[in-house]
């Protein structure tokens, strides 16, 4: 990851010399970015994550899961070779990084394993440890099946709420999210807009899946209504999942260009602004890191 004038990059490494920008390093943490002969800027620096996020730690608690959401390759994994992760090691090591002042906030997400409320309850087991031991922001991702989980997760200390309604429209949300329910998610964001407060409860909206643009502004906008800032997702696809998400939608999605992703952040930011909400409320989470997104 690079920041550049405060702002996060996050650039995948080509090692093979393929790529079109290139890194020339200077001193220390710091180098010039170059795209062919043209620089692009002369104090870029390298920061380090090792814990996901800069200042952050982004820990997926298990990344088993009893459902299939095409755009995810987690269900795809290996998991006979998965190593389930010790829980009271993992929260020692991430006070430890507190402690150090490595990390100032926490956030923690979850496949459903082996169903809903096991996998809400080792969130909440982790969360109220956290918050317990160190009184730092918690946000968590989790995929819960009733305002109970919510309640359980809030009352544990977490401070900041993520909820993926992940597509436009319900008819896409039923193709790539077999056996989940897109109204449910949506009474589950405004319960968790009351229990969590405006401002401080997110969405991840998937763009690349078939959606027109009228559609991804419709449901910013009703996110936006109910008091919830979107997380405006750019699909990325692998080869784990191309096959399997082709099938779903009845073909291969069309890349996202850089024109249409930024069109759609510009409506973004302008719908949230004429509701009063704004990313930069977020402590943990997508939008605190500012790394992936716009």
């Amino acid at each position: 990851m690079f920041r550049i004038d405060g702002w996060y990059v996050n650039l995948e490494v080509d090692r093979d010399g393929d790529a079109p920008l290139r890194f020339e390093h200077r001193s220390g943490d710091r180098g010039t970015l170059w795209e062919g002969d043209r620089c692009l800027h002369q104090d870029v620096e390298v920061i380090s994550t090792p814990l996901h996020a800069p200042g952050q730690a982004f820990i997926n608690l298990d990344e088993r899961c009893r459902f299939s959401c095409r755009f995810c390759s987690s269900p795809l994994l290996d998991h006979e070779r998965y190593k389930v992760p010790d829980l009271q090691r993992l929260v020692d090591r991430l006070v430890a990084a507190a402690t150090s002042g490595e990390v100032t906030s926490f956030a923690l997400t979850s496949g459903v394993w082996p169903d809903f409320d096991g996998a809400i309850e080792r969130m909440a087991s982790v969360v109220a440890q956290l918050h317990q031991r160190t009184g730092l922001p918690i946000g968590v991702e989790p995929l819960a099946q009733h305002a109970g989980h919510l309640r359980q997760l809030r009352q544990a200390g977490a401070s900041e709420l993520k909820l993926n309604i992940q597509a436009a429209t319900e008819e896409i949300f039923s193709a790539v999210c077999p056996g989940l329910s897109y109204a449910r998610q949506w009474e589950l964001l405004a319960e968790g807009v009351r229990l969590f407060g405006r401002g401080r409860v997110t969405s991840n909206l998937i763009i690349g899946l078939g959606e027109h643009d009228e559609e991804v502004e419709a449901a910013v906008r009703h996110l936006g209504d109910i008091g919830v800032v979107v997380t405006l997702r750019r699909l990325h696809t692998t080869s784990l999942i191309e096959e399997g998400l082709a099938n779903a939608l009845g073909g291969s999605p069309p890349r996202i260009g850089a024109e249409r992703h930024l069109s759609l952040a510009r409506s973004t930011r302008q719908i949230l602004e004429q509701r009063g909400l704004e990313t930069g409320t977020f402590s943990t989470m997508c939008h605190a890191c500012k790394g992936c997104d716009l």
